[in-house]
């Protein structure tokens, strides 16, 4: 058995100590579990272990869990919430640890008045299928969920039609939720479709990643007018397959753009020039951009300069900027004297080598450092396809 806490910000071996009488602990609060291997097949029983911890933690609100060995383990982990007062736990964190089955869903429906915080990694198919079971924690204020272990071929909206619906309904009456992010989610960009609507949901911060795009989500992002930060990350292969032709790139901009408090946006998406022009005119208070595009060039970074906030372009797909290019974008930035891009930043990984020489970059740095007081760092490939930096002499 490994089981180690987090006590006042130090870490303590407790759990034998307090099975023996040998020691006295504080109020516990924060609990950490690196392993929880409190399985009866060792040397303790893993039942008198959680029995103790609860007997003795009764101020425990914040749980994290690093690692769920297995199904049993899991069920002694369930055990543990349930043994506690009611409504105690505010943040309940599964780092790495696969969660199988119902067991710890069904657990923290005793704690739906309290919980805040909730963070599920390497959801199996079974549990998601019980994912309703958290139907009444409706005081959430964030959740990440990470279902990279309910397999390819499970279908969360149509598995259980009467599950996906209390789900919806459940995400549309967070009225707390400000951030949630789904991972490898099957069924995600139609859940989320069908969730932003609701009325009381709100957020301010929205991440999904290894998502399959095949329900157009983005087209109720305008619901979320509170929104401050987008994450959206699409799988390499529907990122090859559907590329920006089908629509989906476009429907993702005009989305973006009814989104007038956004400040942060991160996507792989191929985005146009006219993508991006949309997003300018929509999003003013955009201060940070990440895209990806094919041979992204001079075009696509001009709209950008009308954003009065504007601190930071990173580019991650190819590139074939022009140092002359790059200097006027950063002139027209420089025009509108209330604008304030102090400490602005302009990144590119895979920039074609014969566009911008070491003279032009130097030049290009020295740019950002007078207008801005800002930097420029470029990764460069050659036609051999390695990559390189200039290094400042």
């Amino acid at each position: 058995m490994l089981l180690i806490a987090r006590l006042n910000r130090a870490v303590a071996c407790f759990a034998l100590p307090l099975m023996y009488g040998i020691v006295k602990s504080p109020p516990l609060r924060y609990l950490q579990l690196l392993q929880t291997n409190i399985s009866s097949h060792g040397h303790l029983n893993g039942n008198v272990v959680t029995l103790t911890i609860a007997q003795n933690c009764s101020a425990l609100k914040h749980f994290i869990c690093f690692t769920i060995p297995d199904e049993e383990a899991e069920k002694h982990l369930s055990s543990l919430l349930q043994m506690l007062p009611p409504n105690t736990i505010e943040s309940f964190t599964v780092i790495r640890g696969v969660i199988v089955g119902p067991h710890v869903l069904k657990a923290l429906d005793k704690h739906s008045g309290s919980l805040k915080l909730l963070v599920l990694s390497q959801l199996g198919a079974r549990a998601l299928g019980a994912l309703n079971e958290l139907q009444k924690c409706n005081a959430l204020e964030s959740l990440c969920l990470d279902a990279s272990r309910a397999g390819p071929d499970f279908d969360f909206v149509r598995s259980d039609t009467a599950v996906y619906g209390q789900c919806v309904e459940w995400l549309q009456n967070c009225a707390q939720m400000t951030h949630l992010s789904l991972s490898f989610f099957p069924g995600g960009t139609q859940l989320l479709k069908d969730s932003l609507t609701g009325p009381k949901l709100r957020l301010k911060s929205l991440a999904l990643v290894s998502v399959e795009a095949n329900a157009p989500w983005y087209s109720e992002l305008h619901h979320q007018a509170k929104l401050e930060y987008l994450n959206v990350e699409v799988p390499q292969l529907e990122f090859q397959e559907l590329g920006p032709a089908t629509g989906r790139c476009q429907g993702l901009a005009a989305g973006i753009s009814r989104c007038p408090e956004l400040k942060e946006l991160g996507t792989e998406e191929y985005l146009s020039v006219a993508d991006i022009s949309m997003i300018s005119e929509g999003a003013l208070k955009l201060e940070k951009i990440s895209f990806s595009g094919s041979l992204v060039h001079d075009a696509h970074i001009m709209p950008l300069a009308n954003l009065p906030r504007l601190k930071e372009v990173y580019v991650t797909g190819d590139s074939a900027f022009t140092a002359s290019g790059i200097l006027k974008f950063f002139k027209k930035m420089e025009e509108t004297p209330d604008h304030d891009h102090l400490g602005f930043e302009f990144g590119a990984v895979f920039q074609q080598g014969t566009s911008i020489g070491q003279r032009d970059y130097k030049r290009l740095r020295k740019a950002a450092t007078q207008a801005f007081d800002g930097n420029v760092d470029i990764q460069f490939i050659d036609s051999d396809g390695e990559d390189y930096y200039f290094q400042d002499n």
